[in-house]
């Protein structure tokens, strides 16, 4: 059976399918882009079970300044920075939410890391990290500090040891915004 098309005519319809096919292609980039930059600025969400035995969770405090302080109770910087969040936490309390997060929960049993907390007076929120939200923030080392705004986006992380005054600074731009 021979096509009644005349061979212009099939090369356009041909032309049109690869002029379809290239913008599926360019979407279905743009797609995987927004997915891979979402990531960059939204850690995720995770909800751990804090050493009071109440349920946090980023959804929960959507609206709210968040500050997630990765850690463990045998890392140095992680105690040298404990202090400075105790300064932070003293003019701060009630404007943020704070977290701290021992990745170590070999080591750091909850018996350990609430005498932990209570040797520095630290009376934000204090858990272990038994759900991988340390993976969600790509955390490699402590500590590791991120400050999220009310939507739930990163929009500052640290890595190591981080001065009160740095994240006094950045905290006072997001709660003045």
């Amino acid at each position: 059976m021979m096509s009644s098309q005349k061979p212009e005519e099939r090369s356009v319809e041909s032309e049109k399918g690869l002029i379809a096919n290239k913008y599926i292609l360019i979407i279905g980039i743009l797609l995987i882009a927004v997915v891979v930059i979402n990531s960059w600025f939204y850690g995720g969400d995770f909800s751990v079970t804090t050493l009071s035995g109440d349920s946090f969770s980023i959804s929960r405090n959507r609206g709210k300044v968040i500050m997630i302080n990765f850690m463990t109770t045998t890392c140095p910087y992680c105690r040298a920075e404990t202090l400075e969040l105790k300064k932070l936490w003293n003019a701060y309390d009630g404007k943020i939410v704070l977290v701290s997060i021992s990745i170590d929960t070999i080591t750091d049993t909850e018996g350990l890391l609430r005498d932990f907390a209570n040797s520095y007076e630290a009376d934000w929120i204090w858990a272990r990290d038994v759900v991988g939200a340390a993976i969600k923030y790509k955390v490699t080392g402590t500590p590791a500090t991120f400050i999220l705004d009310e939507e739930g986006r990163v929009r500052y992380r640290h890595d190591g040891f981080t001065e009160a005054s740095t994240l006094m600074d950045e905290l006072d731009i997001l709660l003045n915004s």
